[in-house]
């Protein structure tokens, strides 16, 4: 299984793709300008690349459980209803 990029690292892969690819206008551009012509054109490339963010491994404990404190009323039993025929 391919370890996931985070887009910081995607991102610098594809400037230096581009850097690569690009090398003959850095004689026409100073570096400064190449390669922030670089870093803006790998940004717009990547913005509809949505990647996994990275997780952490740790593994979250459930907090225990609360004690309920809430006094409960005593059961009382339920009240039938008397039959009109029986009281007759």
């Amino acid at each position: 299984m391919a370890k996931k990029q985070t887009k910081k690292q995607l991102q610098a892969e594809v400037a230096l793709t581009l850097q690569k690819t690009f090398s003959e206008f850095k004689d026409q551009l100073s570096d400064k300008k190449f390669n922030r012509n670089i870093r803006k054109a790998s940004k717009i490339i990547l913005t509809g690349i949505k990647l996994a963010k990275p997780t952490n491994n740790k593994i979250k404990e459930k907090p225990a459980a609360r004690a309920n404190k809430r006094t409960t009323a005593k059961a009382t039993p339920p009240k039938v209803k008397e039959s009109i025929e029986a009281t007759e």
